[in-house]
């Protein structure tokens, strides 16, 4: 009887992770207009990549970034030109006028709150501005590890610290 009781505790267990994934993931693409995230999911097996990253030994809430992180690519790629290229002007001038830079800038802000690891706030930061700038996986992977993660080793990656430096707050609104 007793595996019965752990059998039972571990569906309760999964039920909860993917409901607190599900509610994660949707929180951060909450800064987007329409609903973004629902077409962005039809291509990508989230629930092997949450089962995945939960073997990895991930909080539901992590796992979520990291989907989300995964799911960048595909909200880029939808992009027309023209819209690539004002996400990449908003971002530097910090223009909360652009919808792209809003759902961002309001992704980064959720992540915070999620209270993950420092360096997936970082990840998906770097994930967002090479993306828009047209890199590959591969090159913003490089180019994050070769950036920020000596900064992260010697504790220099608060959250709160990444969160500035990539979504600063604006005092008017």
């Amino acid at each position: 009887m007793r595996w019965f009781s752990a059998f039972l505790n571990e569906v309760a267990n999964e039920r909860e992770y993917k409901q607190t994934f599900d509610h994660s993931l949707a929180d951060l693409f909450d800064g987007f207009p329409g609903d973004l995230l629902a077409s962005l999911k039809r291509d990508v097996d989230l629930d092997d990549m949450m089962r995945s990253l939960r073997a990895d030994g991930n909080t539901a809430r992590e796992s979520a970034v990291y989907a989300a992180t995964a799911l960048i690519s595909a909200l880029v790629a939808s992009l027309r030109e023209t819209e690539r290229r004002a996400a990449i002007e908003a971002l530097e001038r910090h223009d909360n006028q652009n919808s792209v830079y809003r759902g961002f800038h309001y992704m980064l802000h959720v992540v915070e709150q999620l209270g993950v690891k420092p360096a997936l706030l970082s990840r998906i930061s770097y994930e967002m501005i090479g993306q828009l700038r047209g890199l590959s996986g591969e090159v913003i992977q490089a180019w994050w590890t070769e950036t920020e993660v000596p900064r992260l080793l010697n504790g220099e990656g608060s959250t709160r610290g990444i969160a500035r430096r990539f979504a600063p707050r604006r005092r008017d609104g």
